[in-house]
């Protein structure tokens, strides 16, 4: 009898000890980072008559999760559970461009999909890759986005459609390194589509 209940004794404070090292266990701590990608006010408006709404960012399923995304050698995919955009990329995306349009001068208003204000133009989009390359000698923040220009009054036709892409060279392999250099590949983005549609909105 005594022996059992030695027995169960040493189980318990077993038990506790166990208990008491999985409390002292380091917590997985992440990191969250946002791509902020700003310009200043226009001082003109290209189409002050004009309403223009910005539709949320469709974005490729190898980038629509949090996670920083790295390209590697042989063409292998990783991403990095310990450091993660605070929003998804399509909202970040979107709340950025509508932002960048809003201020670029080209309407007189902006505005997004759950307005009831009837616009003229529409604005949609693709980001087809939001990545770290870590596959060459030199590691690159690479950015790529398709834009179309829509008539909201002629069936949505297309009046302006286009491509780009950036590679802007990283300062280090850290996560604060890759999304400044994201940053810097979404920013030269979004100025050249702005200066494409501020020409093609001028001929309308």
């Amino acid at each position: 009898m005594r022996n059992s209940a030695l027995t169960i004794g040493s189980m318990l404070c077993l038990l506790m000890l166990c208990g008491c090292a999985g409390l002292s266990k380091k917590a997985v701590e992440k990191h969250h980072y946002y791509l902020e990608v700003q310009r200043g006010t226009a001082e003109t408006v290209t189409r002050p008559d004009a309403v223009m709404l910005v539709r949320r960012m469709q974005v490729s399923p190898l980038y629509d999760g949090r996670e920083l995304v790295y390209r590697m050698d042989g063409g292998r995919m990783e991403s990095d559970f310990y450091n993660l955009f605070f929003v998804p990329p399509a909202e970040m995306v979107s709340q950025n461009l509508r932002q960048w349009i809003g201020s670029a001068g080209l309407v007189g208003e902006v505005v997004a999909d759950a307005s009831l204000v009837q616009s003229d133009y529409i604005l949609e989009g693709m980001v087809n890759a939001l990545y770290a390359d870590f596959s060459g000698n030199r590691p690159e923040g690479v950015a790529a986005m398709q834009f179309f220009l829509l008539d909201a009054e002629s069936d949505d036709a297309i009046l302006f459609s286009g491509r780009y892409e950036e590679r802007v060279p990283l300062s280090g392999r850290s996560p604060d390194a890759i999304v400044e250099g994201q940053r810097k590949a979404v920013h030269a983005i979004f100025e050249k589509l702005e200066n494409d549609l501020r020409d093609r909105l001028a001929t309308l």
